[in-house]
Order: structure tokens, then C-alpha cells, then sequence
């Protein structure tokens, strides 16, 4: 598990400081960007690809209100899911992983809107949060 930990840190720390949303699209990852999200379909795949055992990858981009975008990769190895995100504290890289069983799909409401959030059940039973998307 460990080399794939580093595997995804050593791609993460390709990603320019400032990658912007059009290369974010160009290399169609996933965005959060605001209130509606880019590119939510390739989530829905991942999450079909990891229903049905098919090892996938993918790119999520959080472009916050100001600094530098937070970048994360979810990876299905289809026996472990493997979710490492890179941020930026003041000018320095910091690197977070976590290693889980599943992913899962929640809904839950914000005021009129409905949300519904990509989570991953890591080993110990927590709920991380890899991505939401605004339905309506």
C-alpha cells in the first residue's frame, strides 16, 4: 500500500502551484469550482467502474476562495481504494492519504438545495468526503 501512497504523491507533486481551471479541464478532471461542479459525470463512472470490480482512476480539483487549488486522486485497485490530496500550507506541500474498503454515496440537503457526496469508508470505519455535487 505504501508504494502506491507514494505513487500518487510523486504524481500530485507534478501538478503545478497554480493550476488553473482550464488546465483542469483540458485533462478532464473532476472540478470543484463554486457552486456547480465540472466533470461530475467521470465521477458517476468511477463509481460504476467501482461497483462493478473495474480498477479506475481519477482526478479531483478544489479550487477554494483563495491559495493555491487543493488536487486529489482516488484510485479503485478494486480490492482497496486509495484517496492522497495535496494542499498547500502557506507556500509548502503537505500530502494527506487514506486507505478504504468502499465508497459510498450519500444524499443530504442544504437549505432547497439536494447534494449528494462521494464518500469513502476508510479501514477504521470513517467517512471521508472525496467529492459532492450540487443536484439541484
Amino acid at each position: 500500500m505504501q508504494n502506491y501512497k507514494y505513487e500518487q504523491e510523486r504524481e500530485l507533486s507534478a501538478y503545478p502551484k497554480e493550476y488553473t481551471l482550464d488546465m483542469a479541464l483540458a485533462n478532464d478532471n473532476i472540478v470543484e469550482y463554486g457552486v456547480v461542479p465540472y466533470n461530475s459525470k467521470r465521477m458517476q463512472l468511477f463509481m460504476y467502474n467501482y461497483t462493478n470490480k473495474i480498477p479506475d482512476k481519477v482526478v479531483i480539483v478544489d479550487y477554494g476562495i483563495d491559495g493555491y487549488p487543493t488536487i486529489r486522486i482516488l484510485q479503485n485497485f478494486g480490492d482497496i481504494i486509495i484517496y492522497t490530496q495535496r494542499y498547500f500550507i502557506n507556500e509548502t506541500p503537505n500530502y494527506c492519504t487514506f486507505y478504504g474498503k468502499h465508497m459510498i454515496e450519500k444524499y443530504r440537503k442544504n437549505g432547497n438545495k439536494l447534494i449528494r457526496d462521494y464518500n469513502l469508508v476508510t479501514f477504521d470505519n470513517k467517512e471521508i468526503t472525496t467529492f459532492n455535487e450540487l443536484l439541484f
